[in-house]
């Protein structure tokens, strides 16, 4: 995902900029041009050229902006497929494996109980963190 979303966002920007210019440089040619173009009488001609150099800017605009919706679709696809499956996977287990009350009052310990009571935690803060992210990535 990283490597079409790279190099098709560095390609936009390039052509993003490249379009820009063009509009910029016309737009503060008129502006000290324009006693000569009204008195011409050429507003028309200089709207219309203004109005062609800001579509051929809007197009590389919209592909940026569509190629930034693309990658977030994708990664609220990957955070919501994650978050799913850690959930499954603690509401997989029942209570008894992973209650951390229950397991202190035994004496001896499986390593797999060991293990499940030590990652609870850890997956509980992983799945926040991306619910978070995913809250983020909604927002912008």
């Amino acid at each position: 995902m990283q490597r079409y979303y790279s190099a098709s966002a560095r390609e936009l920007a390039r052509l993003v900029g490249t379009c820009q210019a063009p509009v910029i440089q016309h737009f503060s040619e008129t502006i000290s041009g324009s006693t000569t173009i009204k008195c011409f009488e050429q507003e028309s001609r200089f709207k219309d050229i203004n109005m062609k150099l800001i579509d051929r800017y809007s197009q590389p605009k919209l592909y940026s902006a569509a190629a930034i919706e693309w990658l977030n679709f994708r990664l609220d696809i990957l955070s919501t497929l994650t978050f799913a499956f850690c959930l499954v996977f603690l509401i997989s287990f029942p209570n008894s494996f992973t209650a951390p009350g229950d397991y202190f009052k035994l004496h001896t310990f499986t390593s797999q109980t060991l293990l499940l009571v030590t990652l609870k935690p850890f997956i509980l803060f992983f799945t926040s963190i991306l619910v978070f992210f995913k809250g983020l990535l909604d927002w912008l």
